[in-house]
């Protein structure tokens, strides 16, 4: 039986059946007379997943997991200057994902290899060799 989809876990349905325990080509019905058979989908009673076909007839079962789904955001960390975010891979594991490379998150800080020296007029700026009106650049060694 394939994997359930993702949004399978955070739905809740209710189902019955003449069979007990369910097992393979049991049907599951949708009200407590059991007229009305389950459409084509994955149900679960919390511990098991059944697979079941348009008529609601079970085709395959598996444990139900308790992982977290996939794609949730467990933490963020800096690897040097880099971003990263994990995220849950829907098996009981992780993923690491780069957010941003040279992160200020992460304490990197924009240097530049050159300074100008215009009377104090560009002090205050990250790249004062941009400011209109600032002369005299020099890269710095």
């Amino acid at each position: 039986m394939a994997a359930p989809p993702s949004f399978f876990y955070s739905t809740c349905v209710t189902f019955y059946s003449w069979c007990n325990p369910i097992a393979v080509n049991c049907t599951l019905y949708s009200n407590p007379k059991r007229t009305a058979t389950m459409g084509a989908g994955y149900y679960s009673n919390g511990v098991s997943v059944y697979e079941t076909n348009s008529s609601g007839v079970v085709l395959a079962i598996s444990a139900c997991s308790n992982c977290p789904v996939a794609d949730t955001f467990v933490t963020s960390f800096c690897s040097g200057y880099d971003l990263y975010y994990t995220y849950t891979d829907g098996n009981c594991g992780t993923y690491n994902t780069l957010i941003e490379s040279n992160s200020a998150t992460c304490g990197y800080t924009q240097s530049y290899p050159y300074s100008c020296d215009c009377g104090g007029g560009c002090a205050g700026y990250n790249d004062p060799c941009y400011i209109i009106g600032c002369t005299d650049c020099y890269q710095q060694q």
